[in-house]
């Protein structure tokens, strides 16, 4: 790959060919030059009263297993760019500082972004913040959501029903009335734009089923639909049908309900223990999410599915 400049300017997630004099052998980097990935924030790098830069041994890698890399299965390796680009990833569990000395001569090989700020930028500091801010889950809690996400990576990014909807959600996140010791109450929350999900007081009280394009009498009351034919029905309903009629969007928030009763029927539920006794999910749109009770939850490592596919 042709070098595209030297060390002057560099962005967090660059990749830079660098002398290092040996210094990151002790992760495994043995070759002199070596390419490494800047990890440290724009600037951080910049300021030169702070003599030291974190980065962290970067390489390309095939396709398949960069596709599993955005889909967030190996939550240590950071991508870079996307599959239109070079598949670069920076490993971070490898990650190490130099001084910044080191760097004035380090050659470009790779810009993550075209600039300090934009959507590139930001993808690129919050895939970084990924992978150091991650929640430790208590072991015990671990089995309960397994199923649901390898179902929901296995999906994220395809054609099908599932695929789409989870397209849909922005972010994935986790309460508990108690963390520490058996006997937990947890409860998801599935967040969505508000202009996919109204809130529950602006919902027609009159509405029933009759209303839902495309229910079916096998569908009865909606409490026992399985999860890809719930997915199927939002789909129809989003405004995107052949008779050409708006979104009916108290019909929408009642099946994004159904879907989130599916996904804990199916993926969640058969896996409760006596440390998790119970888990609610909850689907809210982020005008219904508050500071206070977003700050009061964690992430469930899912971001990186939205991220995946939302490239532009």
């Amino acid at each position: 790959m042709r070098d595209t400049g030297t060390g002057t300017g560099l962005r967090q997630g660059d990749v830079v060919s660098v002398l290092l004099d040996g210094v990151g052998a002790t992760v495994g980097l043995t070759d002199d030059p070596c390419r490494v990935a800047i990890i440290s924030q724009t600037c951080d790098v910049a300021q030169r009263s702070k003599p030291y830069c974190l980065v962290a041994p970067a390489e390309q890698i095939d396709s398949g297993y960069h596709r599993a890399v955005l889909k967030g299965r190996k939550p240590l390796l950071v991508p870079l760019d996307d599959d239109t680009g070079g598949r670069w990833v920076a490993d971070v569990g490898r990650a190490f500082s130099v001084g910044k000395d080191a760097l004035d001569s380090a050659q470009v090989v790779m810009r993550a972004a075209t600039s300090d700020h934009g959507k590139q930028a930001s993808r690129i500091r919050a895939r970084i913040a990924r992978a150091f801010g991650r929640f430790p889950f208590p072991d015990e809690v671990h089995p309960v959501f397994v199923a649901l996400e390898d179902r929901l990576r296995s999906k994220a990014g395809t054609s099908g029903n599932l695929g789409r909807v989870i397209d849909l959600i922005d972010d994935v996140r986790v309460g508990a009335d108690h963390w520490d010791s058996p006997g937990r109450s947890l409860t998801l929350y599935l967040l969505l734009p508000s202009t996919e999900l109204i809130s529950a007081d602006d919902c027609d009280p009159a509405w029933t089923h009759e209303r839902v394009r495309g229910w079916r009498d096998e569908d009865g009351d909606g409490l026992d639909i399985p999860l890809d034919r719930m997915c199927e029905l939002i789909l129809a309903n989003r405004g995107q049908g052949t008779d050409g009629r708006g979104a009916d969007l108290t019909t929408l928030s009642h099946l994004w309900g159904m879907f989130g009763q599916a996904l804990l029927s199916a993926l969640i539920s058969p896996h409760l223990t006596h440390e998790v006794v119970r888990v609610d999910v909850e689907v809210l749109s982020d005008d219904d999410m508050t500071v206070r009770a977003y700050r009061g939850t964690e992430a469930l490592d899912l971001q990186a599915l939205s991220d995946a596919h939302r490239r532009t």
